[in-house]
């Protein structure tokens, strides 16, 4: 997991051969899911015009999927190529490149990734949400009666958390947090950098002034994905020239929100901005990091092996498939839903920090 500034002489990290030695060792390593929705006829079904399946998949099968369509950028130095990728990809909005107001198309041509959520990101998400729209507003505009609980009912089958592979991302020219910082990954390791020094971490991010992000509903918000990328050990430029993990954030960030230009190594640490240090989880290629007690944040959604919801067939109690059946709704949503409130034993609210 990211972690603050190390000196590279400290105690601590004297036990260690290398850098990739400490780090791959300092936090207790899990293998954790994610959730991948695929449409296709194995619940053809339940749903012959949207069948659709959910495979957990291990969180670092999403990473290094080799493209040669993907970019490979030149530098005399590690830092020099992550801060190139992190100019490419920045959000052009965010960058400056165009308004908040510009079209899609406009956005797409000015950068090479613009922020889109997920429920925006698939051809079955935006028809569920423009068929729900437009019976709703058909309804009303002709007073006609329809059933509005199944037709908000249905908004649950819009998917919220989908993670695209590198290549979908660059093909598409838009996505969300993790998919930006997947896409950021890839390219930074087909440019040379070794996995060690890159982690894709999930978490929240705060306030500017530290405090938590709040929904109107009470629940926080602020989740989000980012890429850190290590700077390597340089003790002999002076006291301030330490260890540390610098953040490359594509569509986020406070103090160097939109910044294509401050080389790495003069930057704070990424803990130093808004990103709370409570992580849920990191993770590269290789290895994946959380709390040392096994529990997510996200439970639910990500899965530790062992969870329950990953040993058998999810199985709908007969008064759920009941009311699927009345509203018109996907079992295959709903047993997901039913898993993530009723068997999974993933979720924490551990209020534990990782320096």
């Amino acid at each position: 997991m990211s972690t603050g500034p190390i000196l590279w002489l400290s105690e601590a990290r004297k036990r260690f051969h290398t850098a990739e030695d400490y780090y791959n060792k300092k936090y207790p390593k899990l293998n954790i899911t994610f959730p991948r929705y695929e449409l296709d006829v194995k619940n053809f079904n339940d749903n012959p015009k949207t069948a659709f399946s959910i495979y957990h998949s291990d969180v670092r099968s999403i990473l290094n999927t080799k493209n040669f369509r993907l970019p490979d950028f030149k530098g005399e130095t590690d830092d020099e190529k992550a801060l190139k990728v992190l100019a490419w990809a920045m959000d052009p909005v965010l960058a400056g490149l165009v308004p908040e107001t510009a079209s899609s198309k406009e956005k797409m041509k000015a950068g090479a990734l613009f922020y889109e959520s997920d429920e925006n990101t698939t051809a079955w998400n935006r028809h569920n949400t423009r068929d729900i729209e437009e019976k709703l507003w058909h309804a009303l505009w002709n007073g006609e009666i329809v059933e509005v609980n199944s037709l908000f009912a249905r908004r649950n089958e819009i998917v919220n958390e989908y993670w695209s592979y590198s290549y979908q991302t660059f093909i598409r020219g838009y996505g969300d947090c993790e998919d930006g910082a997947i896409l950021m990954y890839d390219v930074l390791r087909k440019s040379g950098i070794p996995a060690w020094k890159l982690r894709v971490n999930v978490g929240y991010v705060n306030n500017p002034d530290g405090s938590f992000k709040y929904h109107p509903n009470g629940v926080r918000d602020g989740g989000h994905a980012w890429l850190t990328y290590y700077i390597e050990s340089q003790f002999w430029k002076g006291k301030d020239k330490k260890d540390k993990w610098v953040v490359l954030d594509w569509c986020n960030g406070r103090k160097y929100k939109g910044d294509v230009t401050t080389p790495l190594d003069e930057r704070e640490q990424w803990s130093a901005d808004i990103y709370d240090t409570n992580i849920d989880l990191s993770f590269n290629e290789e290895f994946c990091w959380s709390t040392s007690n096994g529990k997510l944040q996200f439970g639910g959604i990500f899965h530790v092996e062992g969870c329950p919801v990953l040993k058998g067939k999810v199985e709908l109690p007969p008064e759920h498939k009941a009311r699927a059946a009345k509203l018109g709704l996907q079992e295959q949503k709903m047993k997901d839903e039913y898993a993530q409130a009723s068997l999974c034993t993933c979720k924490s609210d551990s209020k534990v920090k990782h320096n």
